[in-house]
């Protein structure tokens, strides 16, 4: 693994301590003119830079606040970083979140973050190599008309919704894709070919939004992590 990769790994571990106990790090962590989305409510729409996403962590990370840690990661090029993680509530409740953020000089100038209504169940797939080529192909393939084309046949879907649950074969899946409608790429997929996994923004016609993360393994997808939300994105 590459030392940005390396970087972009405790990148990841810092933005969770940063909401965990130390809202101070947003000045280390974040651009001057960094933006932030959530897909939950409208409350970090209006934060520009690190100094109001400060004030926002202090007043909503009370003590003792959720307490969270990073799970699966992908990491693009120095450039992009998506990452899935556990919220550990004061009353020990347990949702699944996941946050992608667009990186200028290693930091977040861009963040969205989705968390949903249950824990998404492990264990979380270790890391193979795929082709980059492929993972692309993969990422507009999973938003396309014929998905089916990038599924494996043991493919499990596994929603942050608690309605949703775990989705499991091909067939199922692809069912579930179909019901959502037309869908597209927002913004630029997150490729990490050291890891054999690829993280995808999505808009739908009817204004849904999502992220997805998608574990590859021989060039077909077998186990996606799925967090839909429930406002448009922002940027």
């Amino acid at each position: 693994m590459t030392d940005i990769e390396t970087d972009l790994a405790h990148l990841a571990q810092r933005w969770c301590h940063m909401w965990n106990a130390r809202p101070e790090s947003a000045h280390e962590l974040l651009t001057p003119d960094a933006r932030q989305w959530s897909g939950k409510s409208p409350g970090l729409d209006d934060l520009v830079g690190p100094e109001p996403a400060v004030g926002f962590i202090r007043r909503w990370a009370i003590d003792p606040g959720p307490r969270f840690a990073v799970r699966l990661l992908a990491a693009d090029r120095g450039e992009r970083l998506a990452y899935t993680w556990d919220a550990t509530l004061p009353d020990a409740t347990v949702l699944s979140g996941m946050d992608v953020n667009v990186l200028v000089g290693g930091k977040v100038a861009e963040n969205w973050t989705i968390v949903g209504d249950r824990r998404v169940p492990g264990p979380d797939p270790a890391p193979r190599p795929a082709s980059a080529d492929r993972l692309r192909e993969i990422a507009d393939g999973w938003v396309g008309p014929e998905p089916a084309d990038v599924l494996g046949p043991d493919v499990v879907l596994r929603s942050a919704l608690a309605e949703v649950g775990d989705v499991e074969g091909g067939a199922a899946v692809r069912d579930l894709l179909s019901a959502r409608g037309p869908r597209a790429v927002h913004r630029e997929p997150v490729v990490d070919p050291e890891r054999g996994a690829v993280a995808v923004l999505w808009t739908a016609d009817d204004g849904a939004t999502g992220i997805e993360f998608l574990v590859v393994r021989d060039d077909r997808v077998v186990e996606v992590r799925s967090y839909p939300a429930n406002r448009p994105f922002h940027y």
